[in-house]
């Protein structure tokens, strides 16, 4: 089983709701992924995100590049300064491929929570940072790679 979990696009600094949307970059950044991880042969049931403007846009655009069939849906827990915890319990209970789209320092807390080192961040994710975690035959999951936008040639 894989799971999925990015970071969301790069936003903009500030925005009168104070939900802070993609920026033009974040959009780009968020497209490339998608065409990667399309190319890679990723394929998801389901995407979740934290319901943020950010994570909510990045998520429906990685749908669309992947193939548009994967189900949205918000999982409360995935916001910035959550605890990690609930939702790694959550993953280690979940059954089928699944992406995770969040926010920093959250998301480098939970790859830590998920390979044991704690709730230490163990990764710099840069914004629309994809790392694909393996779980294998033993029950632990394993870091299987790590891709982020500057590494497909987005300046």
């Amino acid at each position: 089983m894989h799971i999925y979990l990015v970071r969301h696009g790069d936003a903009v600094s500030v925005h009168p709701s104070g939900d802070r949307p993609l920026n033009d970059q974040g959009r780009r950044e968020a497209a490339l992924m998608a065409e990667f991880l399309a190319h890679a042969g990723v394929r998801v049931g389901t995407i979740v995100h934290s319901g943020k403007a950010r994570a909510a846009q990045t998520a429906e655009i990685l749908n669309a590049g992947l193939d548009g069939n994967a189900k949205l849906d918000v999982w409360s827990g995935l916001n910035p300064n959550d605890p990690v915890a609930p939702v790694a319990e959550r993953l280690n209970r979940t059954g089928s491929d699944l992406m995770v789209v969040g926010h920093l320092p959250f998301m480098a807390k939970l790859v830590g929570n998920l390979v044991h080192c704690g709730d230490d961040a163990i990764l710099e994710l840069h914004t629309t940072a994809v790392t694909c975690m393996l779980k294998d035959d033993a029950g632990m999951w394993l870091i299987e790679w790590l891709m982020y936008p500057a590494l497909l040639g987005f300046n």
